[in-house]
């Protein structure tokens, strides 16, 4: 598994997972956000999640979703081609958040 993480604007995001996706296999992927002040796990976040081919610039994959009762939002993404892809987070508060 691989780990990698980003602050930004008082938060941390973690994205955890296979390093190297293997094509016609299913990669397993997570993503954690934290307040970076604190270190504590937030979970009245809303996450919009894209992968990008970079070889096109192409969105292959778009969802949008919230921390499961781990505080982490997870999924499988199966890649079709060998070339690189980036992974790209954007937080938004849910209605009511301190965040």
């Amino acid at each position: 598994m691989a780990s990698s993480s980003q602050k930004s604007q008082g938060l941390e995001i973690s994205l955890d997972g296979d390093k190297n996706a293997t094509v016609g296999k299913r990669a397993n992927l997570a993503l954690q956000v934290e307040d970076a002040t604190i270190g504590q796990p937030i979970r009245d976040v809303a996450l919009q999640v894209k992968a990008i081919a970079t070889e096109h610039n192409l969105t292959v994959f778009d969802y949008k979703g919230i921390p499961d009762q781990q505080v982490k939002l997870t999924w499988l993404e199966q890649f079709f081609d060998g070339s690189p892809h980036k992974i790209e987070v954007e937080t938004t508060p849910l209605p009511g958040s301190n965040h």
